[in-house]
């Protein structure tokens, strides 16, 4: 009876002894197990930290270039793409990171070169933009040159004459009557236009009016002050009247009154602004 006691209780020690190398086994296995755990969440996080980093600077990538914007896109939704995978990833597959770290290197050269190419055209789109800014700033000082030219110009060029015309005029009772006959002329009417110039200067001008006779003579009331001198030369005229010129179109008109019109052609000039500016013939028979 006693001998079948001991055998009982070795039975029991040998069980213990084997659920206690069992439960030694599987806490040595937990404990591996959380150790492989936590070096894999630690490689996980660096990787996703580089990831993460990546990302920023491609989003920092800013080009107008269609081409570089779309491999730019590309390239970040392949690392959104490697973030989520590597969230996922078990101790039963971690080799999967090996795989997701090469692309990662991967696509860290593809950066470098993206960001080399982004730097080289934002250089040349600088310079263009230094260069337009410069030829726009030339234009400019340019068309600013050409206007005060063109003011120079307008005012040293002084007034113009233009629809100059002559004609002999028959007056009866107030009424004017185009003639062509030297008995029925009682005055030459001049008319003329001055043309706008709002650079010239404003204010009173003489206007000389000359009139060369049939037999090539200055027809003058005799005085003989009557002339102005032009290129160093005595030019006689007939009337001299005066305009009063504020820059915009002005129309005039004079009588040249005589008593000795005769039959022939006639020279008539206009001098205004030191020069003569138009000139017609007319003939009275």
């Amino acid at each position: 009876m006693s001998e079948k006691v001991k055998v009982d209780k070795k039975g029991v020690y040998y069980v213990l002894l084997i659920v206690l190398l069992g439960l030694i086994i599987t806490a040595i296995f937990l404990y591996r197990y959380q150790e492989k755990n936590k070096e894999l969440e630690v490689h996980k996080r660096v990787l996703m930290t580089r990831l993460s980093d990546a990302l920023a600077e491609y989003d920092s990538l800013k080009t107008e270039n269609d081409s570089l914007s779309t491999l730019i896109e590309a390239d970040q939704n392949q690392i959104l793409s490697l973030m989520d995978s590597v969230e996922y990833v078990t101790v039963r597959d971690k080799e999967k990171l090996v795989n997701f770290e090469a692309t990662f290197e991967r696509l860290r050269k593809e950066l470098v070169g993206l960001r080399f190419k982004v730097d080289s055209l934002t250089l040349v789109n600088d310079s263009l933009i230094s260069e337009n800014m410069a030829m726009t700033e030339k234009a400019s000082q340019l068309e600013s040159n050409n206007k005060e030219l063109e003011g120079a110009i307008a005012r040293n060029a002084g007034l113009k004459v233009n629809a100059f015309r002559v004609d002999a005029i028959n007056e009866r009772r107030g009424e004017e009557k185009i003639t062509s006959s030297d008995m029925w002329t009682d005055y030459f009417k001049v008319c003329f236009t001055v043309t706008e110039n709002t650079l010239a200067e404003k204010g009173e001008r003489p206007v000389y009016i000359r009139v060369i006779n049939p037999n090539r003579t200055v027809m003058t009331s005799g005085q003989k002050d009557e002339f102005i001198e032009l290129e160093n030369l005595r030019i006689f005229y007939t009337i001299k009247e005066t305009i009063n010129y504020q820059g915009a179109l002005l129309n005039e008109c004079y009588k040249i009154v005589r008593d000795d019109f005769e039959e022939g052609n006639y020279l008539i000039e206009i001098y205004l602004d030191g020069k003569k500016q138009a000139s017609t013939q007319l003939i009275l028979d």
